[in-house]
C-alpha cells in the first residue's frame, strides 16, 4: 500500500515529535535499527546522532527511493536491507537502540537483537487518531472502518503494554496530539496511501470525502503515543 507518494508534503505534513523523543539518548557511538524503515525519512534525521544505523524494509520500491536520497546527501552511516521487521537477518544483541513509527514489530524479535540494556522506541497510532474523519465513513459487517475505532483508548494502550512487559521495562510514555491540514487531494491521496479507512473507494466513499471537507481542506487531529522501553534481563 505505502509508496515513495507517502513522503510528499501534499499529504503528510512534517512530525518531528518521533525524531526528538528518540535523538537526547542517542549518542555517536551506538548502533540502530530502523524497523520498516521506508524512505527512511525519519531515519536520516536519527542516524546523524549514531555511528551506523541499519533499515530494513519489505518494499523494495521504498528501499531503491531510500537508497537514492541518502547517496544524494552523501551520508555514509545507513545501511538498507530488505527482509521482515518479525523475523530480522540480523545477529543476536548487535544493535543499542531500535526504531519502530507505524509500523509491524515483535517485542520479542527486538529483545533479540537489542544488546544488555538496548532501548526500544516506538511511535504508534492511538485509537482516536483522526477520530472525526474516521467517524465520517461509518460502519461495515465488521465494525468502524476506521482504523483502531472499535477499540478504546485503554484497550489499545493495554495491548500495548502487555506485548512489551514480558521483554521490556516501559521507561516513558508521552501522547501527542496535533493538527494537521491537507487539500482535498492530498486527503484522498492520504487515504489511498495508508489503512486509515478499511477498503477505501473514491467511487464509493465520495460522500464521506465531501462531508469532511470545508473551503477544499480537510483539517483533523492527529494522536500519536510514543515508549521508551528497555530490554529486559533473563
Amino acid at each position: 500500500m505505502y509508496t515513495q507518494g507517502y513522503d510528499e508534503k501534499t499529504i503528510r505534513q512534517d512530525s518531528n515529535h518521533f525524531v526528538n523523543f528518540v535523538i537526547p539518548s542517542l549518542n555517536k557511538d551506538v548502533n540502530l535499527l530502523d524497523l520498516g524503515c521506508g524512505t527512511c525519512k525519519k531515519l536520516i534525521d536519527i542516524a546523524a546522532n549514531t555511528s551506523k544505523s541499519f533499515g530494513i524494509d519489505r518494499n523494495q520500491n521504498l528501499l531503491t527511493y531510500a537508497t537514492r536520497k541518502i547517496e544524494a546527501e552523501r551520508i555514509t552511516n545507513i545501511f538498507l536491507y530488505r527482509g521482515d521487521n518479525l523475523a530480522t537477518p540480523f545477529s543476536s544483541e548487535t544493535f543499542d537502540f531500535c526504531t519502530a513509527s507505524l509500523t509491524l514489530w515483535s517485542a520479542g524479535e527486538v529483545h533479540r537483537v537489542l544488546n544488555r540494556h538496548g532501548v526500544f522506541f516506538i511511535e504508534l497510532l492511538a485509537a482516536d487518531d483522526k477520530l472525526d474523519i474516521k467517524k465520517a465513513f461509518g460502519k461495515d459487517e465488521l465494525g468502524w472502518r476506521g482504523r483502531f475505532l472499535n477499540q478504546t483508548h485503554s484497550e489499545r494502550m493495554n495491548y500495548i503494554t502487555k506485548s512489551l512487559e514480558p521483554f521490556f521495562s516501559i521507561d516513558e510514555i508521552k501522547d501527542v496530539n496535533y493538527q494537521t491540514s491537507l487539500s482535498r487531494d492530498g486527503f484522498i491521496a492520504l487515504l489511498q496511501q495508508t489503512p486509515t479507512i478499511r477498503n477505501f473507494s473514491i467511487v464509493n466513499d465520495r460522500n464521506a470525502v465531501d462531508s469532511v471537507i470545508n473551503n477544499g481542506k480537510v483539517v483533523f487531529f492527529e494522536h500519536r503515543i510514543l515508549i521508551k522501553a528497555t530490554k529486559r534481563e533473563w
